[in-house]
């Protein structure tokens, strides 16, 4: 289940979390964290943005890979 689209952008506008944990379709140590839905990226984007503190969570088949729509690091 993933929250996207203007509604939950707004939403996220008025919240500073102190702590967002997130999921990623792919993780590279050098381009960065990546999914495949480009409404996806941005809610995550803005929420990593507006928190203090951001945890990744992903398993080692997510490592050393790339996907369609980068959205950190």
């Amino acid at each position: 289940l993933a929250l996207v689209g203007p509604v939950t952008m707004d939403w996220l506008a008025r919240l500073r979390p102190d702590l967002t944990f997130l999921g990623a379709t792919a993780v590279h140590p050098k381009e960065g964290l990546f999914t495949t839905e480009t409404s996806e990226a941005a809610v995550k984007a803005e929420a990593i943005r507006r928190s203090r503190t951001s945890y990744l969570l992903a398993d080692s088949s997510k490592v050393n890979a790339l996907a369609s729509v980068h959205f950190a690091g």
